[in-house]
């Protein structure tokens, strides 16, 4: 007797297997991806394994990224994809507003990403010296303009002048972009961006819509090793005036020096030296002990040399700094074990 039932089961395994690369076809909404810039060197993976469709190729040229992405046998992209469905995950160092175009033909996705500076030389060297990136590179209006691009070598904070809706802004290290983002703000923290020693510089444009203006740069500014590890753990300097006890109060050492023991890092400027604390603060018109050493700090937060007056008293902080103490001045008066010019001692030439 012939079993119905089986029959259709017995029809879907031999469909199945005459015909086995038949599958149900997808037409793609958007993708997901992982764009990585390591030193230099560009990665992009897919967010999720799971996804049918591939990465063709990938290719860097002129500072413009080309991922080709493969729907897969039997699928196929919308037509009318734009930037808005291509995702850049968590991991990824650029942004959506980085890429540039997005194209369908057949089964193939062609995206294309600005991430870093223009080859050639001319470019790298108008920028340095402040002029506009090529306006071949920009759809440019009155409210596109940006200006006084800063880079804080203190904070690695970036910051700017301008109006627009919203910005793009880069960080780079040695030329190389190590991190792109947006911001509707005319600022950036970058902070813990900072990776090694080497020249940092930020470039910014600012984007209205489908509009966007010229590539603004700021100076470029070197750091060593140790002063950009400062940054990345968390050296946004916040002013702070003095110190603080375990119960917020405020308070200042008087007459002699005072303050705080504290570890942090020493960092530098065009305009000096100042000092990192670990709780991301800096001293400002006051002593810090550092190091067994006492250093007074100006209403910037500078370290100071030579003399200076504090409650009353006169003290001398050597080239490098540190106060003095129990010794004669290269200008020959006498500072006792507070550090304090002893007037009672006199010049030591007339003596």
């Amino acid at each position: 007797m012939v079993n119905y039932k089986a029959f259709p089961i017995i029809v879907a395994i031999v469909f199945s297997l005459l015909f086995p690369f038949c599958a149900i076809a997808r037409t793609y909404s958007g993708v997901s991806l992982i764009v990585e810039n390591t030193n230099g060197t560009i990665k992009v993976s897919k967010y999720t394994e799971a996804s049918e469709y591939s990465i063709g190729s990938t290719e860097v040229r002129n500072g413009v990224l080309t991922i080709k992405i493969n729907a897969g046998s039997g699928n196929d992209f919308k037509k009318d994809l734009t930037k808005n469905d291509i995702s850049l995950q968590s991991g990824s160092t650029y942004s959506k507003n980085d890429i540039a175009s997005v194209s369908v033909s057949g089964s193939t996705l062609t995206i294309k990403m600005n991430v870093g500076e223009d080859d050639s030389e001319s470019e790298k060297e108008s920028s340095s010296s402040g002029s506009k990136s090529s306006s071949s590179d920009s759809r440019s209006g009155s409210d596109l303009t940006v200006s006084d691009v800063r880079l804080s070598a203190a904070s690695g904070k970036a910051s700017w002048s301008g109006s627009a809706d919203e910005y793009t802004v880069r960080l780079l290290h040695d030329g190389v972009v190590l991190k792109s983002s947006s911001t509707k703000n005319e600022s950036y923290d970058f902070s813990g961006s900072f990776t090694g020693g080497g020249s940092y510089y930020v470039r910014v444009r600012a984007e209205s819509g489908s509009d966007y203006g010229e590539w603004e740069r700021s100076e470029s500014v070197s750091l060593s090793s140790e002063e950009a590890e400062a940054i990345n753990a968390g050296a946004s300097l916040t002013n702070n005036s003095g110190y603080e006890d375990n119960n917020g109060q405020n308070y200042s050492p008087s007459p002699a020096p005072g303050g705080v023991t504290s570890q942090g890092a020493w960092l530098q400027d065009v305009n000096g030296w100042w000092y990192c604390n670990a709780d991301r603060s800096y001293t400002v018109n006051n002593w810090q002990f550092i190091n067994d050493k006492w250093y007074f700090f100006d209403e910037h937060g500078y370290m100071k040399t030579g003399w200076i007056i504090w409650g009353d008293k006169w003290y001398y902080l050597n080239p490098t700094g540190e106060m003095l103490t129990s010794a004669w001045t290269p200008d020959d008066w006498y500072v006792d074990s507070s550090g304090v010019w002893d007037q009672s001692i006199g010049h030591k030439t007339v003596q």
